[in-house]
């Protein structure tokens, strides 16, 4: 009972670290200044209404919620 306890707690903090440490570094997307001064990034935007004119992209693209981090919220179906 201890040792489920204490893996229960050891998986909370190690999700909670790495959470906060990738919304502190990873969690800021970079500005076109950026990308100029070296840090390739790929094309993006940002979409609120759905009836924003979209840039010219290159395809496919992933569309996923800006809320998650990482992958999370990317399904077979982000493809388009």
């Amino acid at each position: 009972m201890i040792a489920a306890g204490a893996v229960l707690i050891y998986s909370f903090v190690v999700a909670f670290a790495l959470g906060f440490a990738i919304e502190t570094t990873l969690g800021f997307p970079l500005t076109h200044e950026d990308e100029v001064a070296g840090i390739d990034t790929a094309d993006w935007q940002v979409l609120t209404t759905g009836r924003e004119k979209l840039k010219p992209l290159r395809y496919p693209v992933i569309v996923k919620p800006n809320a998650e981090g990482t992958s999370k919220g990317i399904t077979r179906k982000s493809v388009v």
